[in-house]
């Protein structure tokens, strides 16, 4: 990513004219982002927890936990998916996100807690988790916590480790900066100027109207400047309004939550990889040209595992490893319970 193409987010006369581009709209039957799929349930405590069903109502039950910064809204990638394969895809807010309510203080640990009593809500006997990206840390810590009983498989597509462990070795230098320092030490304002302004591209720019968003990310001269693995999302109209209608809904209004979530998964997290139950599938999806997450990330994780882990390592990007491998993810999920 060139200096010139993240300058032009802050001076749009370095950008080049835009082409005229017909646009669609969203594509609600592929990823669905309507509020008809959206629930909130009352926690013990009196907070609200946000999430969406997609997929089969009658599937086998995954609970699926989004990256960093977004909301539940990713889910939608996951409905045909689970109707095709008959699967129940609960896909949550986490806390001060979408409809889920703040937690001040809170750790990692604090989410199998939520997890758990949506389970009971919810009368699940058992599931999986699975997370893409900044969920990757709440798969592993609902998997040191829950129980055995009812969770009988965890997933983890592209997903972030311990940064504070691990750093960000193979990664971008804007995120070499980010996680292990940024997200957990820089003050709100700085992390949501770098992600809506610079780093998060027109994704991240909620203060303009998603049409508008997405019809400079279809432009060629934008299109040109990724990683070709990339243009299985990126020139796909649908799954750009979903990515701006997430953003929107995690930090449209306020960066808060976001900025917490950053730190709380970027701050030590309370417990060791390697203390996970022995007994319990573990599955991981890599891509080697990952620069958001790079495979420093996924080694260390399955290294602490002790290599019982499936680790799948493919010749893809961050983008693409997830939007190329979650049928496969989700299929080998459904085979384990």
């Amino acid at each position: 990513m060139s200096i010139t193409y993240l300058l032009s987010f802050l001076i749009p006369s370095l950008a080049p004219p835009d082409e005229p581009i017909t646009l669609h709209g969203p594509d609600q039957n592929r990823f669905p982002t309507t509020s008809e799929y959206d629930h909130t349930f009352t926690l013990p405590d009196g907070r609200k927890l946000g999430y969406a069903q997609y997929g089969s109502p009658t599937g086998k039950t995954v609970f699926f936990f989004h990256g960093l910064p977004a909301c539940r809204i990713e889910g939608a990638y996951f409905h045909q998916l689970g109707l095709k394969h008959g699967a129940r895809i609960i896909a949550l807010d986490r806390p001060g996100l979408g409809l889920s309510s703040p937690q001040p203080g809170r750790k990692l640990l604090d989410y199998p807690r939520d997890v758990e009593r949506l389970v009971e809500h919810l009368g699940v006997e058992e599931y999986a988790v699975m997370g893409a990206s900044g969920g990757g840390p709440s798969v592993l810590a609902c998997s040191y916590a829950l129980p055995r009983e009812q969770l009988k498989v965890a997933s983890i597509i592209c997903g972030i480790g311990p940064s504070d462990i691990i750093g960000h070795k193979g990664g971008a230098w804007g995120h070499k900066l980010g996680f292990p320092y940024g997200w957990r030490y820089g003050p709100v304002w700085m992390n949501a100027y770098a992600l809506k302004n610079i780093f998060g591209g027109w994704i991240g720019r909620v203060d303009l109207p998603i049409e508008t968003r997405v019809r400079k990310m279809l432009q060629p001269s934008v299109l040109a400047k990724h990683n070709p693995k990339d243009l299985v999302c990126m020139q796909d109209e649908g799954a750009l309004w979903t990515m701006c209608t997430s953003a929107n809904t995690a930090y449209g209004d306020s960066f808060d939550g976001a900025a917490q979530d950053g730190c709380v998964i970027c701050s030590p997290w309370g417990f060791k990889i390697s203390d996970i139950r022995k007994d319990l599938p573990v599955q991981m999806w890599y891509g080697s040209q990952d620069m958001n997450v790079p495979m420093s990330h996924g080694d260390y994780i399955a290294a602490q595992l002790g290599g019982r882990a499936e680790y799948h390592v493919s010749d893809d990007t961050h983008a693409s490893v997830f939007f190329n491998k979650k049928e496969e993810a989700l299929k080998e999920v459904l085979k384990k319970f």
